[in-house]
Formats: C-alpha cells, sequence, structure tokens
C-alpha cells in the first residue's frame, strides 16, 4: 500500500503530465527486449527516460528509482549498459537505499537504483525514450505476466523514484511510471497463451502446427520430417509440466 507522502508525489507528478504549459517533464518506462522467454535463458529488460513533451528532448542530471519484481519466476543478474546513455554512475549502491540493496546485486525482489550523468553533460530524454540501462534476470521458473515495476516509493527510510532536472539543481520532473510483464515459458510444449502454464490450448496448437508442417512442431529427429517421434516428443515435454 502507498504512503500519503507517495500517494501524494504520484498525484503530484500525474498532475503535472496534464499541464500542457508545464516545462517538459520525463517519465520512466521498463521495456523488454522479449516479452516471452524461455527458462533458463535472460530477460533484458530496459529503463527508459522518455520526454513527455512531443518534439522536446528534456535534459535530466540523475535518476534514483525503486524497481520490484517476483524473485520466484527471475532472478536479477546484473545490469547491461551498451548502447544506454553515457553516465558518471550507474549501479546498486550499498548505502543509503533504504534497506533495498541487500547485496550487491539484490536478490530479495526489490531494489534502489541510481544512475548519474557525466558531470556538465546532461542525458537529454528524447520523446522515443532513452535508454539508461537495462536490467538483466535470469528465467528461473517458468509463469505467465510476471510484473516488474517502478515503484513510487519503498525501502525504510522512505526512498522516491525522482528524475532530477538538468538545468535546475535538485528539481524533480518526475512524470508517469511505466512497469513491464515477462512470461516464462514451458518449454518445446508451451506453444499457446498464456505462455508459462500448460493447458488444451497448447494441444491444439500443437496439432495445428503438425497438420501445417509448421517448424514449431518438428521436435524430434529426423527434423524436416513430420512424424509420430514428434508427437511423442510433444506428449513427453507437455507431461513433464513447467519447471
Amino acid at each position: 500500500m502507498l504512503t500519503p507522502k507517495a500517494t501524494s508525489r504520484f498525484a503530484a507528478a500525474a498532475g503535472l503530465c496534464l499541464i500542457a504549459q508545464a516545462p517538459a517533464d520525463v517519465s520512466l518506462e521498463l521495456r523488454a527486449v522479449d516479452d516471452v522467454i524461455s527458462f533458463g535463458d535472460d530477460a533484458f529488460v530496459g529503463l527508459y527516460a522518455v520526454s513527455d513533451t512531443p518534439g522536446v528532448d528534456h535534459p535530466i542530471s540523475a535518476i534514483e528509482a525503486v524497481i520490484t519484481w517476483d524473485p520466484a519466476t527471475l532472478a536479477l543478474v546484473g545490469l547491461e549498459g551498451t548502447g544506454g546513455a553515457p553516465l558518471l554512475f550507474s549501479g546498486f549502491p550499498a548505502t543509503g537505499s533504504g534497506g533495498l540493496n541487500e547485496s550487491i546485486v539484490p536478490q530479495d525482489g526489490d531494489l534502489f537504483y541510481l544512475a548519474l550523468g557525466q558531470l556538465g553533460a546532461p542525458i537529454d530524454a528524447s520523446p522515443a525514450g532513452t535508454l539508461i540501462t537495462t536490467l538483466v534476470f535470469e528465467a528461473v521458473s517458468s509463469g505467465p505476466d510476471s510484473p516488474i515495476a517502478i515503484e513510487v516509493s519503498g525501502g525504510s527510510p522512505l526512498k522516491d523514484t525522482i528524475v532530477y532536472d538538468g538545468t535546475i539543481p535538485n528539481t524533480d520532473v518526475t512524470c508517469t511510471l511505466t512497469g513491464e510483464t515477462v512470461s516464462v515459458d514451458c518449454g518445446i510444449a508451451d506453444l499457446d497463451v498464456p505462455f508459462g502454464v500448460l493447458d488444451f490450448s497448447d494441444v491444439i496448437a500443437f496439432l495445428n502446427a503438425f497438420d501445417a508442417m509448421d517448424p514449431v512442431a518438428d521436435l524430434d529427429v529426423p527434423i524436416g520430417q513430420f512424424d509420430f517421434s514428434d508427437v511423442i516428443a510433444f506428449l513427453i515435454a507437455f507431461s513433464a509440466g513447467c519447471p
């Protein structure tokens, strides 16, 4: 539940986004490279700073973000900076995190992230979105629509998610916060939504693909030949259930 402080901050930030005459505010968004991954694979989720004024970049100096996820499905591996904005610092500070960063790479489902722009060179948040960093998660179990959220606040003492203006020091220009979901499928038998669940829709999807000679139903050797071995491979995978 949001505290009164968090609720008022969020309402104020959302209100700013609706005022056309206000300076360009900046939203934070999480965007997954792939919405569906397989058990054991990595999920790459980019954190983007987005200017809320069409056609106008907004300079920002720093970002503090509280992010949560389900550690039963996804384990945080770390950060990937490739393709992101040039930063003076990007990581999970050991001190001043409100207890959210219990380890160098937080594992308990919540974290406090800090990004600092280069001195004298603010980060330009574009209307299309400027990549700040990429969170890398490993899929440790299967499941549909596992949420990764940017929270308004978290921790104790409370830490707020804040985007700092790049022109006026210590000015909060935070607008909306948008999370992401990632589904982890159950393997070769998980052919239809909801991914991360094996049910009759997967059986129907396999039979349709097999009848159409779709490669997704070509599950066993000889590859390129659709025969009973593919059916057996599907049934074995389906019976094994989700990891």
